[in-house]
């Protein structure tokens, strides 16, 4: 069950960056955060903010350094989107059907249940995440989230 509360998503998205900070720092990274104003999102805070973590640490592992990771949150009518951009080499197109998938991983040490994890939260907020080409080179997450909880 779900634990839905009006939530600052940009607060989140702060946190987030905070918390992953000293990792990309590590990495030789610059983690930015463009952030147009948003409305409270009706969401369990604790569970976005895992999904939210799992993209922008695999943003961070797959970025090679002096790269960039941006979060971007904006409305889009109904919706809120947040993009999780990477400048790293992106998904290859063999593997961008799968990467939702249990157990599917393209690392050495992963186990391969962070992005089907972010996909499960996703749809259990009544939204979708989708993978396309960042305008940076590398992967772009899409999630988009309904700003009114579903009925």
């Amino acid at each position: 069950e779900l634990a839905r509360a009006p939530i600052d998503v940009a607060g989140l998205v702060h946190e987030v960056l905070d918390l992953l900070r000293p990792q990309a720092t590590a990495a030789q990274l610059a983690l930015e955060a463009d952030l147009s104003p948003l409305p409270p999102l009706p969401a369990d805070a604790l569970r976005l903010r895992q999904s939210l973590v799992n993209l922008v640490l695999n943003a961070i592992q797959a970025t090679p350094p002096g790269g960039t990771v941006r979060i971007v949150a904006a409305v889009e009518g109904d919706q809120l989107s947040i993009c999780v951009d990477d400048s790293g080499p992106g998904v290859p197109a063999a593997m961008r059907q799968r990467i939702f998938e249990p157990f599917f991983t393209t690392k050495d040490a992963g186990s391969g249940l962070g992005l089907p994890l972010v996909h499960s939260i996703v749809q259990q907020h009544g939204g979708t995440v989708t993978l396309e080409t960042s305008p940076q080179g590398g992967a772009r997450f899409l999630i988009r989230l309904p700003l009114a909880p579903p009925r």
